[in-house]
């Protein structure tokens, strides 16, 4: 407890110290990574890592996501810790491929400082009441804020009817509101058109998809309230967040160090990023695509935070289903089928508020009906009656290069 509260003191005044710093900070940590926490999938990829620092680093192969998938059990360290000691992390697959890390206590620590890190400097305090929009299941409800937020925090399942949300809102009017961006966003819609009113909230922070403007303007206007937005993919960690001061984003650089490159993997202001891991020791991940691109802020940029900004990310996005019955489905429901064996692509597409359609690839040699007898156990009864299923040999991602696992095609049907 006691090494987590001095990494915690030095945490917090990493965002405001000078580049200098950072730069020996990353270079000592990278050092360490490299000599003693790579995997054998890097170590056959990295010729001399003793040598790699943040000026050769551009040297190292890139790694897609694919590569995790066909090499999967090199992907991890030779650490010696026990499976029963690690943490287990699954992704949603928007990348095309569900990946699975895994990670230490200490490791899955560190990312709870950082989301410490980031309330308190958006003015969080301990007594603050929290209401959180998540899975019931116990690993995704503690992911956020467990043991950051004392026991005044409340959980809403994220699958309960949107009457039923907006009425323990309203019951436990809290301080802190956190909530994947489409579901909270679809809750404003479903606010606004029905007239609620909530008590002001103080702070709001959204994560999963990108907030666009549009959809932050509403969820202040609804909840009265600061709304502030949480980067990153499960796979790597925490990466970045709104910033208080400038209202750009910037990256958490003290745990990560970021590139940006064209679509020929040159340095760049706008285009794709790789991110290297300096804190996941069990498992590395070096140069990684992660399928996002982004806009750089200007290297002049001026900001009391020293890390680096950004100003747009075209990521993941994803619609909400609406059900009979003013249920929802996101894309936090389909993440149960990630679990499916021999599932490999999967999309939910909506016609109207009875019609859905489940489009997905599999593997060679998967019996159909048992795969769709394994869907429908993890789907809400009020989607099986109007399912239809399609085969695809291949589902094409979005124009940002992500998958988009949930998509409303109806018409006129709203929150």
């Amino acid at each position: 407890m006691l090494n987590l509260i001095s990494a915690y003191y030095l945490m917090r005044k990493l965002p405001y110290s000078p580049r200098a710093k950072l730069t020996r900070l990353q270079n000592n940590k990278l050092h360490t990574l490299m000599r003693n926490h790579l995997s054998p999938f890097y170590l056959e990829r990295i010729t001399s890592p003793r040598s790699v620092s943040l000026d050769t680093l551009h040297k190292v192969p890139v790694t897609d996501p694919f590569d995790f998938r066909s090499v999967s059990p090199q992907m991890r360290s030779k650490r010696n810790i026990a499976d029963q000691n690690l943490i287990s992390l699954s992704t949603s697959g928007s990348s095309g491929v569900p990946l699975t890390v895994n990670v230490s206590l200490r490791e899955f620590r560190i990312v709870q400082l950082q989301q410490l890190r980031f309330f308190q400097i958006h003015g969080w305090k301990p007594w603050w009441k929290t209401v959180i929009i998540w899975s019931e299941d116990k690993s995704e409800a503690d992911s956020p804020l467990q043991k950051i937020i004392n026991s005044q925090k409340k959980l809403i399942n994220v699958t309960a009817p949107l009457d039923e949300q907006s009425r323990l809102i309203q019951k436990h009017r809290p301080d802190l509101l956190f909530c994947p961006t489409d579901m909270l966003h679809t809750l404003a819609l479903w606010a606004r058109n029905n007239g609620i009113v909530y008590p002001p909230v103080r702070l709001i922070a959204t994560c999963g998809s990108p907030l666009l403007p549009n959809m932050k303007a509403l969820i202040q206007e609804v909840f009265r309230g600061k709304c502030v937005d949480i980067y990153g993919p499960i796979e790597c960690g925490w990466l970045g967040q709104h910033c208080p001061h400038c209202g750009l984003y910037y990256f958490n650089e003290d745990s990560f160090i970021l590139e940006v490159v064209n679509d020929h993997d040159q340095p760049a202001s706008q285009g794709n990023i790789l991110i290297t891991t300096l804190e996941r020791h069990v498992t590395p991940i070096i140069r990684y695509r992660i399928g996002d691109r982004i806009t750089m802020a200007p290297d002049n940029h001026e900001c009391p935070v020293k890390f680096r900004h950004f100003k747009s990310i075209d990521g993941r996005s994803s619609d909400v289903l609406m059900l009979p019955g003013g249920k929802t489905f996101s894309y936090m429901h389909a993440l149960q089928l990630n679990s499916i064996s021999g599932l490999k692509q999967f999309q939910f597409v909506q016609i109207s508020l009875q019609s859905f359609v489940f489009r997905y690839t599999k593997e060679t040699g998967i019996n159909d009906n048992h795969l769709r007898q394994a869907v429908q156990a993890r789907l809400p009864d009020e989607m099986l009656p109007g399912l239809v299923f399609k085969e695809e040999p291949l589902i094409n991602p979005e124009k940002s290069g992500k998958y988009k696992l949930i998509v409303n095609q109806s018409k006129g049907i709203t929150p």
